[in-house]
């Protein structure tokens, strides 16, 4: 058998959540504060079973399940947004990831692919300080 040498990559693509930020801590919270204001208090099993997942998909499944109905789904929605853009600010670089992502950019060209939202990736990247190394970003 004939092993074919490996070339080197020219370009690396980063994830956001989970690889340079973990915003989950952040948005749990947020998603507690939120039920609270409904009576709603739910155990860390069901967080956990929806983790990484959005909250289009686990608002309705948790809500609906309790009869609430879709005016309130939306209101939990819009509450938990708020919620998470006042803690927003917390969200906190994993350990190494700004010295390595600067490390690459200074041999790669790099890019980041990510689901969150703008603001979300913006806080992400400013957390880090380093907005300005990416020449592609999806959001």
């Amino acid at each position: 058998m004939t092993l074919t040498p490996l070339k080197s990559p020219i370009a690396l693509i980063f994830d956001m959540d989970g690889v340079l930020v973990d915003s989950e801590p952040l948005h749990k919270r947020a998603k507690e504060e939120a039920f609270q204001q409904f009576g709603i208090v739910l155990p860390e099993s069901v967080y956990d079973s929806y983790k990484g997942r959005p909250d289009a998909t686990m608002l309705p499944e948790i809500l609906g399940a309790r009869g609430c109905s879709a005016e309130t789904v939306v209101e939990v929605a819009r509450l938990k947004h708020q919620i998470f853009e006042g803690i927003r600010h917390e969200l906190q670089p994993i350990e190494g990831a700004a010295e390595f992502v600067r490390w690459a950019a200074s041999r790669y060209r790099i890019a980041l692919a990510t689901s969150a939202t703008p603001r979300n990736r913006e806080a992400a990247l400013a957390a880090l300080n380093v907005a300005d190394v990416f020449e592609t970003c999806c959001g």
